[in-house]
């Protein structure tokens, strides 16, 4: 029997949306650049994503660092559109909720401490300190105002 290119695209299709795993899914976006494997995980909704080095990541919807992570040891700034592809669940972490973040294969674990909304103008939440913290910064509806958590280990 002779099957087509068609009908065995659609089988392979098919085959690779199958789970193989019990396990929940883990929502992932892949990096459209990266110069090493840096991601977030939210245990709170099995979710993981990969950080961008670029601010320009904000126009593909992905999660973008100021600036590349190579350490752990000093504010950590990340934004990302309100939307399913980054920051979507911003919103809902409540004080106490973990994040995890990863450089290659270091884990640093951090718990939300403060959410609050601030003023675009006030560029103090932009400086990078040698304070241990990740801010992570998300539209709101107003364009003058961003949603802020401060999370610390």
């Amino acid at each position: 029997m002779r099957c087509s290119i068609k009908t065995l695209f659609i089988i392979f299709l098919f085959l690779c949306i199958i789970p193989v795993s019990s396990e929940p899914p883990v929502h992932t976006i892949e990096p459209f650049y990266n110069s090493s494997i840096t991601k977030l995980y939210v245990p709170k909704y099995n979710q993981e994503f990969f950080l961008v080095s670029s601010i320009t990541g904000l126009e593909k919807n992905h999660i973008s660092m100021l600036k590349p992570l190579t350490d752990f040891n000093h504010t950590i700034l990340l934004f990302g559109h309100n939307n399913k592809q980054a920051f979507h669940f911003l919103y809902d972490l409540q004080e106490g909720d973990e994040l995890i973040l990863q450089l290659n294969n270091q884990k640093k674990h951090y718990f939300v401490q403060e959410r609050k909304v601030i003023s675009v103008f006030n560029k103090q939440y932009l400086e990078i300190s040698p304070a241990i913290e990740l801010r992570m910064f998300t539209c709101t509806l107003n364009k003058d105002t961003r949603y802020m958590i401060i999370a610390k280990p």
